[in-house]
């Protein structure tokens, strides 16, 4: 009978209730709780101002290189045709203009006028939307201008003032490109000595 001793000892023994268990255990209090929650609401908020920072850095370098590109495009064409492309009725339609006896769109490997990143549905010219792209050409045929409408501050470019007409500017918008003219002129006067346009020409 000795080996069951023990056992005999154990049943014999009070049967602890439920909450006994638990008394000698501690869980967070209401402040520590709100104390969390307000760090990671804090954290999260971070995280999304510097996502969408990265965001708009991303969109403003697309748009310098998207002008850029068009540049390029420009002076091959000048240097092939002779002339400076004019402006077209429609954005698109630039890729139809000539540079005396070759086509702008022929210098294009996309086959397409650049779009600016999606961002807004108008070309305007109040403030800093971030969705606008303009060709001017001076009536005389001797100069051009490239622009583009940045979120951010532009680094680089033109900073001077090209004061080119209305008449002489094409601009588009980011709804697909379908040649939006804006008759405003938005990159007449001094806008290209302003922080948010980026333009390239001369």
């Amino acid at each position: 009978m000795l080996p069951f001793r023990p056992v005999l000892e154990r049943l014999k023994r009070p049967i602890p209730k439920g909450g006994e268990k638990m008394k000698n255990k501690k869980g967070f209090t209401l402040i520590e709780l709100l104390v969390v929650i307000a760090i990671i609401g804090l954290l999260s908020t971070l995280a999304i101002v510097s996502l969408n920072t990265a965001r708009q850095k991303s969109r403003d370098t697309k748009r310098q290189a998207d002008a850029r590109t068009l540049q390029s495009a420009i002076e091959l064409c000048i240097n092939e045709g002779g002339t400076i492309p004019a402006t077209a009725a429609t954005w698109p339609g630039m890729l139809a203009d000539d540079c005396g006896s070759v086509k702008l769109g022929s210098f294009l490997s996309s086959g397409n006028m650049p779009i600016p990143p999606a961002g807004g549905t108008t070309c305007t010219t109040t403030g800093p939307t971030g969705n606008c792209y303009s060709y001017c050409r001076d009536a005389a045929g001797t100069r051009y201008l490239l622009a583009a409408v940045l979120e951010g501050t532009s680094t680089g470019g033109l900073t001077t003032n090209l004061g080119y007409l209305a008449s002489e500017c094409i601009s588009v918008g980011s709804a697909g490109g379908d040649g939006g003219l804006n008759t405003a002129g938005p990159f007449g006067a001094s806008k290209c000595a302003a922080n948010n346009y980026f333009c390239l020409g001369k």
